[in-house]
C-alpha cells in the first residue's frame, strides 16, 4: 500500500456510515410505501363492504397510520443521508499538506494567518439634566436642609 492511496481509503471509510444510513432510509421508504398501499386496500375493502366490523375498519386506519409514518421518515431520512454524503466528505476532506505527509516523525510548521484585530468601541453614557421640577410636599423640610442648625431656631435665638 501507498501512501497515495492512503486518502482516497481513508475518505471512503468515512462514508460507509454515511452510505449505510441512506440504505436504512431507503429500506424504510419502501416499507414505508408497501405498508401504505395495502393498509389503503384494507381500508377501501372494509369500506366497500356490508358485513365488515369496525375491527376491520379501525386495524386498516391504524396500519394506514403506521405505513405514513414510516413513508416519512423514509423520506426525511433519504434527504438528510443525501445532504450527508454531499456535505460531510467535502468538509472533513485532508489538506494537501495532511495528504503529503507520509508518517514519519515530519515535524509541521505552524500555520501562521492574519488576525485582524478588532477595535474596542467603548460607548459613553448619555448624560441627560434632569428638568428642575419643584415637587410639594407635605413634611417639613430637615434642618440641615434649610440652614438652621440646632439650637438655632428662631424660637432659641436671642432678640
Amino acid at each position: 500500500m501507498t501512501s497515495a492511496q492512503t486518502p482516497a481509503r481513508t475518505e471512503r471509510r468515512r462514508q460507509v456510515p454515511l452510505v449505510i444510513g441512506g440504505a436504512v432510509a431507503v429500506v424504510t421508504l419502501v416499507a414505508g410505501v408497501v405498508v401504505t398501499v395495502t393498509s389503503q386496500g384494507a381500508l377501501t375493502a372494509a369500506l366497500t363492504a356490508t358485513d365488515a366490523t369496525p375491527l376491520d375498519f379501525y386495524g386498516a386506519q391504524g396500519n394506514l397510520s403506521v405505513g405514513v409514518g414510516l413513508l416519512v421518515a423514509g423520506l426525511v431520512g433519504v434527504v438528510v443521508a443525501l445532504a450527508a454524503v454531499a456535505l460531510v466528505p467535502a468538509a472533513v476532506r485532508p489538506t494537501a499538506d495532511a495528504s503529503a505527509t507520509t508518517g514519519d516523525a515530519a515535524v509541521a510548521e505552524p500555520v501562521v494567518s492574519e488576525t485582524v484585530v478588532a477595535e474596542t468601541i467603548v460607548a459613553e453614557p448619555v448624560v441627560t439634566e434632569a428638568p428642575d421640577v419643584e415637587v410639594p410636599s407635605t413634611a417639613e423640610a430637615p434642618a440641615a436642609a434649610t440652614g438652621e442648625a440646632e439650637g438655632d431656631s428662631p424660637a432659641t435665638q436671642p432678640r
